[in-house]
């Protein structure tokens, strides 16, 4: 039930563009998304990674039964009709870069060893553009939506596309 929310959330959200739309998040709480102008296929990206949430982080795996950080992004952005590569590093040169602070609904925000080295990214979230991200965290954990933590945040995301 709770996917098919989410889903009709956003699909409004498409046809109506500029307005809020509220989505529910599970045990995260809510997440108030504005869509801007243009990011059609970013919201499309992020109503994709939304309905994994619950799924079982496996290092490796790119669905449809679980996904590691990098593959959720892959499969996430392939719903949207973008094609990225399979590993965070790799991703981070698939889009244009935009500061953090601006990311939009659907970007990918990265996290480094060196956050000034995009070589040492190590692993990659989708933006909910509120400073909140769809995140893969980790062996034992499941795909969740949380704040995007500072601890190796690499200060650009990308916008694919």
């Amino acid at each position: 039930m709770m996917k098919a929310v989410i889903a009709a959330a956003f699909a409004c959200a498409l046809a109506l563009a500029a307005l809020p739309v509220v989505v529910a998040v599970g045990a995260a709480g809510t997440a108030a998304v504005t869509l801007p102008e243009g990011s059609s296929r970013g919201a499309i990206a992020l109503s994709w990674a939304l309905e994994q949430v619950g799924k079982p982080y496996v290092w490796g795996a790119a669905g449809p039964g679980a996904f590691d950080c990098s593959g959720l992004a892959m499969r996430a952005w392939a719903a949207a009709g973008v094609n990225l590569p399979r590993v965070a590093a790799e991703q981070y040169g698939a889009g244009a870069h935009v500061p953090v602070a601006d990311a939009a609904p659907g970007d990918l925000v990265f996290f480094a060893a060196d956050p000034a080295q995009p070589s040492t990214i190590e692993h990659v979230g989708i933006s909910l553009g509120d400073g909140r991200m769809v995140d893969a965290p980790h062996t034992g954990a499941e795909v969740r939506v949380e704040e995007i933590w500072a601890d190796g945040l690499v200060p650009l995301a990308t916008r694919p596309g």
